[in-house]
């Protein structure tokens, strides 16, 4: 009987919990802003890629879209091992993210071009912030 017992609470608790413990859905949201004047930029383009070849560098584009007129951005997909990036375009636009280590506050900070999602986390909010590229326009005079 005592076995018994023991199954059942080992089927409740695997079935119970399957949808917290085995859906690896993860939504990745966010918007994107100018730098500068802290406005949202529409219509730039964010990637969700992941590395599916780590050592080579490879990387495969699971998603694409472009922001709404709010600057917003959402993807819902599953997790799987690679890690995950996020990447920002626009033309007239760069994105830099600079990290730097908390925890080992000598080392030098890592410049990238991407977002790397955290891993395994459910629902991540993000905010892309682009800086307007400038132009420099240069006269030469010949005298």
């Amino acid at each position: 009987m005592k076995k018994l017992g023991t199954i059942l609470v080992a089927a409740i608790l695997l079935f119970g919990c399957e949808d917290s413990v085995l859906d690896l859905t993860t939504e990745a949201t966010g918007t994107v802003i100018d730098h500068v004047s802290k406005q949202p930029i529409a219509g730039a383009t964010v990637t969700l890629s992941e590395n599916d070849d780590v050592l080579l560098g490879g990387a495969r584009i699971i998603a694409e879209q472009q922001t709404d007129a709010n600057g917003k951005f959402a993807f819902k997909f599953e997790w799987k091992e690679s890690p995950y990036k996020l990447r920002v375009t626009k033309q007239d636009y760069t994105f830099v993210h600079i990290e730097r280590n908390e925890r080992f506050e000598n080392l030098p900070a890592v410049v990238t071009d991407y977002r790397i999602l955290e891993s395994l986390k459910k629902k991540q909010d993000f905010v892309l912030d682009m800086e307007p590229v400038g132009s420099l326009i240069v006269n030469i005079h010949n005298t």
